[in-house]
């Protein structure tokens, strides 16, 4: 018979490992999705905020319509959805209404029910990052219907099973993170192809992804707000972490293919990054030759 002392201390043990192996795996993550896509965001916002400075200074209102007309209606829909799924009223959803007064191109207000867990703490965590998986989502389907050869077809590997085992093992990372800067690459090479650029959908599909990566990222008051909803995200994370750890010692597959959408969505994204840096060129010389020619500089 095992003394129960023993028990109790293969108990603590056991936890103990589990807090430590999670928090070092959450750390990971943290450094390899978190961090990457604050970058992103970030990258975006400064991006679209300089275009949009830029445009207005220059052709004044009507430059915004350019990109706003699409991209503001994604951002605000986002917000909205996100709003809705997590039990928020919709107060009001302006799309697209640009406000000389205020600098604002479309807005939504919602309230909800405070003393609901879901909607303070699960809505307050993803309505504020509401416009990236928008955003994500909306290039997504332009890809799909403008531009499929920039999707993975058959002639990339299918990704492995992510089970509780594979999860839990830190060191599957890396071959993850480099197949997905493999995949991104082999997009590169994609867009390099001459036949791309014999095809009128690709310039039209570039033209609409620069015009929803200009409001992919959340706005300034986003990031003000994004604080609480960041440490929330973290917890969450942290605690699946641990709960698989402590009861996911099974082969039971926890999610099935899950890496082939996140590396798709994450190499579009990086391509969106290109295209809006290539937009902010553009941008830049549109609005020189605009103030050279009418004599404001």
């Amino acid at each position: 018979m095992i003394p129960e002392r023993s028990i109790v201390e293969d108990l603590i043990k056991r936890v103990l490992n589990a807090l430590l192996q999670s928090g070092l795996s959450t750390l990971t993550v943290l450094g390899m999705v978190v961090v990457p896509i604050g970058i992103c965001c970030a990258a975006l916002y400064f991006m679209g905020t300089w275009q949009n400075k830029r445009l207005f200074q220059t052709f004044g209102w009507h430059g915004l319509l350019v990109t706003g007309w699409i991209g503001t209606p994604v951002h605000e829909l986002s917000h909205a959805l996100a709003a809705i799924l997590f039990c928020h009223k919709i107060d009001e959803l302006v799309l697209f209404r640009p406000n000389k007064t205020t600098g604002q191109l479309g807005h939504v207000r919602h309230s909800f029910n405070k003393k609901n867990p879901y909607a303070t703490i699960l809505g307050g965590a993803v309505i504020p990052i509401a416009p990236f998986f928008g955003g994500a989502a909306v290039i997504f389907l332009l890809t799909l219907l403008l531009s499929p050869t920039l999707l993975p077809t058959h002639g990339i590997p299918h990704a492995s099973p992510l089970t509780a085992e594979v999860l839990q093992d830190t060191t599957s990372y890396i071959p993850l993170a480099s197949r997905s800067v493999k995949h991104m690459l082999s997009l590169k090479e994609i867009v390099e192809a001459n036949e791309l650029w014999r095809q009128w959908q690709f310039y039209l599909y570039l033209y609409l992804v620069f015009c929803v990566a200009m409001y992919l990222a959340p706005s300034g008051p986003d990031f003000r707000n994004f604080k609480r909803p960041a440490m929330v995200l973290l917890v969450l994370l942290f605690l699946s972490d641990l709960l698989l750890r402590l009861w996911g010692q099974s082969s039971v597959l926890v999610v099935e293919y899950l890496w082939t959408p996140m590396l798709t969505v994450t190499s579009l994204l990086t391509f969106a990054i290109g295209i809006s840096c290539a937009g902010t060129l553009v941008v830049g010389a549109l609005t020189f030759v605009g103030n050279v020619i009418w004599g404001r500089r």
